[in-house]
Parts: structure tokens; sequence; C-alpha cells
């Protein structure tokens, strides 16, 4: 490629008139226009200028057997710009197909969902007890519960394998009880209360009830716990 066509080939890349690029080297059109036809050539302070305007070796501009090194280096950085490329688009799609696949099994997955009403019961319970000691928003909260474990029970009506079923109960049992228990104590600490005069403290009362909480836990946990015998 002659110099002129190498001009030519770098104004039109960086999207310059003929008019654009004698102003920025502070010649007149014509002498772009000659240049490019090859009618003179660019003094040698026009070519360091052009070298720097376009970011290119004054090699390139004046040599013709350079355009082939440029070639082959804007080929190596256009290859590892593909690679490069290529893995940031794999990892992304890994990365989402990993998001989808976590959100359809949560979706999905009867258990976890009873499991996640069953969680949301006892915070909203927590939150009406402390906030009302009224038994009336307590029971709402702990309908969400009776909610959740209902539909694990439905699920488990779908479920023909009995081995799966009682799989299933035993993962169920062991995770929930330690988030239904609490609401169904405190639920009838409340009318007690009421009813029956307090022999203790309340305090004390608290902690008969935590107690009694870790006791029914612990043990419906170890009732249900995986048998590998």
């Amino acid at each position: 490629m002659t110099i002129g066509n190498k001009i030519m080939t770098l104004r039109r890349e960086n999207n310059f008139s003929q008019e654009i690029l004698a102003e920025k080297l502070g010649v007149s059109r014509q002498a772009v226009s000659k240049w490019e036809s090859e009618q003179c050539l660019p003094d040698i302070d026009k070519i360091v200028k052009l070298s720097e305007l376009f970011s290119v070796p004054t090699d390139y501009i004046l040599k013709e057997d350079y355009e082939l090194k440029i070639s082959s280096q804007s080929n190596n950085v256009n290859n590892n710009q593909s690679v490069d490329e290529a893995l940031s688009s794999q990892i992304e799609r890994e990365i989402t197909e990993s998001i989808k696949g976590t959100n359809s099994k949560i979706i999905n997955d009867p258990i976890i969902i009873s499991t996640i009403l069953v969680i949301a019961g006892l915070l909203l319970y927590v939150s009406f007890y402390f906030s009302f000691k009224m038994i009336v928003p307590c029971a709402i909260a702990l309908l969400i519960q009776v909610i959740g474990i209902g539909l694990f029970y439905n699920y488990q009506n779908t479920v023909k394998n009995e081995k799966q079923k009682e799989k299933n109960k035993k993962k169920f049992y062991k995770i929930n009880v330690w988030f239904f228990t609490p609401s169904i104590l405190s639920l009838l600490y409340i009318p007690v209360t009421y009813i029956i005069p307090r022999p203790v403290s309340s305090g004390k009362s608290m902690i008969l009830i935590t107690i009694l909480y870790l006791a029914v836990s612990i043990i419906t946990t170890i009732h249900f716990r995986d048998d590998n015998r």
C-alpha cells in the first residue's frame, strides 16, 4: 500500500473528511487531496503529525512492507479479543443458567416453598406477639404456617413412591419443627396466663417454654433422623 493510500485509509477509518484532516494538520484541503492522489508527498513534519494523529508508527506510513506487520499484530489482537469475549460470554451464560436453575428448583420444590411459608409465619408471629400479645394476630401468623404444612401434605399425596414420601417427611420435619413449635407453645401460653394465675414470674415462664421448645424440637429431629443402617 502506497503512502497516499495509507493516508486515505487512515483518514476514512477515523471518519475524517479531507477538510477536517487538513485543519488538524494546518494545511489546505488541496494538499491532502494531492497526498492521497500521490501528486506529491507530505513533508516529514506532516508525516510525524499524521503518525501522532492516527496513533501509528511513522514507519507504517513511510514503508510499504510495514503494512504486513501491522496486519499481523492486528489479527493477533483481534484473536485475543475474540478469545476473551468468548470466555466472558461463556461465563455469563453459565452464571445465568445457574441462577435460573436455582430459581427453578426453588419454585418447583414444594418442600422449599412450604418451609419458606413456615419461616415467614414464625417471623410474623414473633412480630405480632411482641407488638400486640393478642391471640387473633398471632393466630393469623400461625395460619400461614399451617398453610405451609398443608401445602407439604398436599404434595405428599401426589408422591407415589413410599420411600420418597418417608424421605420427604424426614427432611421436612427435621427442619420445620424448629420454626413451628415456638408458635404453638407461645400461642398456648397466652390464654393460659389469662385463665390461670401465674405461679411463677414471666421470666421463669419463658425459661420453661424455651426448655420445652428445645426438648420437643430435639426429640423430633432425632426421631426423624436419617437411618442409614
